[in-house]
């Protein structure tokens, strides 16, 4: 093990934190302004739909019904701004991890070298200026971008020949497939 790869180590918990920490509130800044969009108007009035008319609505559409029955539980809470778009913001946030994730298993096996691109690709998803904004939308941006790095994991851990996939990877590929 190289010293530079021990450093990594040593400080990929903290710095993966911070980044969480970072994503969060430049997410949640100003999250209740400016005033429901449109398009974010749509998503309000189709979650509050009977199932069977969430259905049929986005089988007209060209998108899928899941963001709209995860907003739904919102709704409960309320119908601010800041609670309507809470789920994009949780959703931008837990892809900081799993850019990370990712990002190491792109590398593969070159330990110090997973570490660093790891660690940049969650801290380009932290920072990017339009993931931060779709995380402040009430639409299914952010949800998407999670079920991409998902698949992405996923798959790139099934494809890895030198260890056999563990069955949370080939799961963890079609949920993100599927999201």
């Amino acid at each position: 093990m190289t010293s530079r790869s021990f450093e990594l180590k040593r400080v990929r918990l903290p710095l993966l934190v911070g980044l969480l920490v970072v994503a969060f509130g430049l997410r949640v800044y100003s999250l209740a302004w400016p005033p429901i969009a449109w398009d974010e108007g749509w998503s309000l009035a189709i979650s509050q739909l009977p199932f069977s008319d969430i259905a049929y609505l986005t089988a007209q559409d060209v998108h899928p019904p899941g963001y709209y029955l995860a907003l739904r539980p919102f709704l409960a809470l309320g119908h601010s701004e800041f609670i309507l778009r809470y789920l994009s913001l949780m959703a931008g946030v837990a892809c900081v991890p799993l850019a990370y994730q990712a990002g190491r298993a792109w590398v593969g096996r070159h330990r110090s070298a997973a570490e660093t691109v790891g660690l940049l690709a969650a801290t380009y998803v932290a920072l990017a200026p339009l993931l931060i904004y779709y995380s402040q939308v009430a639409r299914m941006y952010s949800l998407t971008v999670l079920g991409l790095l998902l698949a992405t994991w996923g798959m790139l851990r099934c494809l890895d020949t030198e260890s056999p996939a563990p069955w949370g990877a080939l799961a963890a590929w079609l949920s993100g497939t599927l999201l």
